[in-house]
């Protein structure tokens, strides 16, 4: 019998996994990976199988099935919203992340509502059809495909549901869970529609952290999170964004996987948090990893004395040509061994690759002193590839 996990490999697929494969090499592991970018970065650091647009998210079982290799599945890149590929998944491989009921569930918004109430929190006003509502921007449309005011427009697509603007800074949250208990690892606050980065209003497009929280907030966040996993039965690393107001935390939505705001947090404490994620789905019914890792783990991170690490998503204004020469002086490549430099640049296209206008083109990181200093750095960094791409493109 196969003992999952005993030679440390692990199969990574979603729309971009170099974070976790990042994170994964970090911890001592030995990624195969399938994504829509298979950037170079990555490429340089593991096997790694781009998947067409056109073939995805079916195309990631189907390299499942030729990759031959017993080991677990991970998933990342919000592939949370197709459920019958994530079912499929789970009857054959072993899925070291939240099963297709589990997101399924957590994308309720009526559910997200009632454990919302069930920690003492606020949730949104929400309802699944537009009748009745105001048509003047205070109320969102979230669709499959991102988030925009509704003004009473015909969407194209399916809108999944409605729900009222809360005004607050978004944040992002992330946990270890085993399906009962949690511990709480960090907050980030999130860079969302961002002008400097070309993104859509809404747009997610980094973070920033670790997030300064005083005691009532890291209280509401650590019952936010417990709540949440006995009531979803959430297991391992997810995360949950949500909108900062007066210090209350007003629950948006939950990543039932690995998020991508987690890197932030690694990058800034060198903890190898991939590790205690794999313990939780490794151990069995009588051992506790999760209190193993409390104990070695300390004070949770609240932003006091440490540096700040950001990261920020480039999109591109208009179609362009991806050139590394152009922009290679602005700081080196990230690598799995952390973030070595203020500035480094990751999920690298490879030269001469065509970034159509509005997808991403790659990331910045930066470390800085405070997050004053370390937006500082990602907007002048961001502002030097665009300037680059720009008079450089031909």
């Amino acid at each position: 019998m196969i003992e999952y996990g005993s030679d440390k490999r692990v199969l990574l697929i979603g729309a971009s996994v170099r974070a976790l494969a990042f994170a994964a090499i970090r911890a001592g592991w030995y990624p195969r990976c399938a994504d829509l970018f298979a950037d170079r970065d990555l490429q340089a650091w593991a096997p790694v199988t781009r998947i067409q647009r056109s073939q995805y998210p079916e195309g990631l079982i189907r390299w499942l099935r030729k990759s031959e290799v017993a080991a677990p599945v991970l998933y990342t890149g919000r592939l949370e919203r197709y459920i019958r590929v994530l079912a499929e998944i789970q009857k054959a491989w072993p899925l070291w992340a939240n099963p297709a009921t589990v997101a399924r569930a957590v994308r309720d918004p009526a559910q997200l509502a009632r454990a919302a109430i069930q920690a003492g929190l606020p949730f949104p006003e929400w309802s699944r059809s537009p009748e009745g509502l105001p048509r003047d921007g205070t109320w969102l449309a979230k669709t499959e495909s991102g988030v925009l005011r509704w003004y009473g427009q015909h969407l194209r697509g399916q809108v999944r549901y409605y729900q009222r603007y809360i005004p607050g800074m978004p944040a992002s949250a992330a946990f270890l869970a085993d399906g009962r208990s949690c511990f709480w690892l960090g907050a980030t606050q999130q860079l969302l529609g961002c002008r400097w980065l070309q993104a859509r209003e809404f747009q997610w497009c980094g973070n920033l952290g670790p997030l300064r929280c005083a005691a009532p907030l890291a209280e509401r966040l650590r019952r936010l999170g417990e709540t949440l996993t006995s009531y979803f039965g959430l297991r391992g690393v997810f995360g949950v964004d949500f909108v900062l107001q007066d210090e209350t935390p007003w629950l948006v939505e939950i990543n039932p996987r690995y998020p991508a705001s987690l890197e932030v947090l690694e990058l800034a404490s060198a903890w190898p948090w991939f590790s205690a994620h794999a313990a939780v789905f490794m151990a069995d019914e009588q051992s506790s990893p999760l209190r193993q890792f409390s104990c070695q783990r300390g004070p949770l991170m609240t932003g006091g004395d440490s540096c700040c690490v950001g990261k920020a998503i480039l999109y591109a204004p208009f179609a362009l040509q991806f050139r590394l020469r152009y922009i290679a002086e602005i700081g080196p490549i990230l690598t799995p061994a952390g973030l070595l430099s203020d500035i480094a640049i990751a999920d690298v296209p490879h030269e001469d690759a065509f970034i159509p206008g509005r997808y991403p083109i790659l990331t910045i990181l930066a470390r800085g002193k405070d997050w004053t200093d370390t937006l500082n750095r990602l907007k002048q960094a961001a502002s030097q590839v665009y300037t680059a791409l720009k008079y450089r493109s031909d």
